[in-house]
């Protein structure tokens, strides 16, 4: 029986210029075609292969037609120079012409810079400038030859004159104590009081603006690292108050920081402002001396005061020790940090909550504010309404970060749960109460 006819048993014509194998290598039992007598000879599997047709002549003349386009379109050689004649430097030609068929080039314009903070183009072609991303310090060069970059520095005029306001009234708030309202005498009252009592103004404003002051630059630092907006500190002065401060703040552009930005940043500030203020707690608790009575205005102290004052100081009596300048400033400085670190809004324990928990933090902080009205409705501490409709005009809820979805690590997880405990053990549902008995005893015996 014969096997069929197989494809490959036949010759096989090729176009010109096809990759094939050559027939040289093709097994040697193959049987060649048997010849034709009545037409022209067929062309070998190696002819075909190995030996394409030559061009015709239309093919030629195409081919010589395109090569004398192309040469048209090419730029003239330049002239030939003398050897000893240096040729001088090229010049860049912006004024070329384009190739047929392109658009024109956009107008040129120089760079862009961005300081971290804000940024402002150097040219003023449209009256909106598009919004940058967030980072730290980049140039984005345009067309011009030569790269401008343009800062813009911050505003420093404003955190400059409420600084100082903010050391005239801690200064005279550690001077009078509790009769702050002295101030209201005029200048001779002023007068006195300064007279005997300047050195623990004196005290009490370096050692409670030195707190605040690292409290603040622990944010600015973070939001210089991660690139993020920010101004300098803008200290706040309350003049008519024994603390003579509420504290201080940051401006700054929460919605460019991602999850994890938003951490560090809120994070940084507490634990700075703890790293001064624990050391001056304890050293104001071993110098004070023991309170030996009630007195008019009571300064009531947070759990962790009251737990190193029965670890460092155990044989003072019920009432425990003195308000000094000294440990008053470190009373205030864990005021503002427990202050601070409540989970609601955009504090900075609403930006550590809303970083571990993400929406659930939104449970936690209207839960909260319940339990704050409540306890001021129940209590008559009524002192708090004014932080309440603050917290209430800002947002109770965090708003959405640059990226929520950005892990935080392990350690960020453990840093952050714990630092959850700082308003348990730095902040005092009730912060100051007057003795209205002991006014009535102090008038009548006045």
């Amino acid at each position: 029986m014969q096997r069929p006819a197989e494809p490959d048993d036949q010759p096989r014509a090729t176009p010109a210029g096809a990759e094939g194998t050559s027939s040289d290598q093709a097994p040697a039992h193959r049987p060649h075609p048997p010849a034709n007598n009545h037409g022209p000879p067929q062309p070998t599997n190696h002819q075909l292969h190995s030996e394409p047709p030559p061009p015709t002549q239309e093919a030629t003349a195409k081919e010589a037609a395109a090569k004398e386009s192309a040469a048209e379109h090419l730029p003239a050689d330049p002239p030939e120079q003398p050897i000893d004649q240096a040729a001088p430097p090229p010049q860049p030609d912006h004024a070329a012409p384009r190739p047929p068929g392109l658009n024109p080039l956009p107008p040129a314009r120089p760079a862009v810079h961005y300081d971290g903070a804000y940024y402002e183009p150097a040219y003023l072609g449209s009256p909106r400038a598009r919004p940058m991303p967030p980072s730290h310090s980049w140039t984005v060069p345009g067309e011009a030859s030569q790269v401008q970059p343009v800062q813009r520095r911050r505003r420093w005029k404003l955190p400059l004159v409420l600084f100082l306001l903010t050391c005239l009234s801690t200064f005279w708030a550690g001077a009078a104590g509790e009769y702050v309202l002295a101030i209201l005498g005029g200048l001779p009252t002023i007068a006195r009081v300064l007279a005997v009592h300047w050195q623990d103004g004196l005290i009490y404003m370096v050692t409670v603006l030195a707190i605040l002051l690292a409290h603040e630059m622990g944010h600015f630092l973070l939001t210089l690292r991660h690139g993020i907006a920010a101004s300098y500190p803008l200290f706040i002065p309350m003049p008519f108050t024994p603390i003579g401060t509420m504290g201080a703040v940051i401006a700054m552009q929460g919605s460019q920081a991602d999850r994890k930005q938003l951490f560090d940043i809120g994070i940084a500030g507490p634990l700075a402002g703890l790293v001064f203020a624990i050391p001056v707690v304890v050293v104001g608790i071993m110098q004070a001396p023991a309170k030996l009575a009630p007195t008019v205005v009571t300064y009531h102290n947070p759990l962790g005061i009251e737990l190193l004052i029965g670890w460092l100081r155990p044989e003072v009596g019920p009432y425990g020790v003195q308000m000094t300048p000294l440990l008053m400033a470190g009373w205030v400085g864990l005021l503002v940090t427990g202050l601070n670190m409540l989970p609601v809004s955009q504090l900075d324990g609403g930006h550590v909550a809303y970083a571990l928990l993400g929406r659930r933090a939104h449970v936690i902080a209207k839960l909260l504010v319940v339990g704050a009205v409540i306890y001021v409705v129940v209590a008559g501490n009524y002192g708090w309404i004014v932080m309440l409709l603050l917290v209430m005009l800002i947002g109770v809820s965090h708003p959405p970060t640059r990226n929520d979805r950005v892990p935080l690590g392990r350690w960020r997880q453990v840093l952050g749960y714990a630092s959850l405990v700082i308003p348990v053990l730095c902040f005092p549902p009730q912060v100051i109460s007057v003795d209205e008995s002991l006014v009535r005893f102090t008038v009548m015996g006045g």
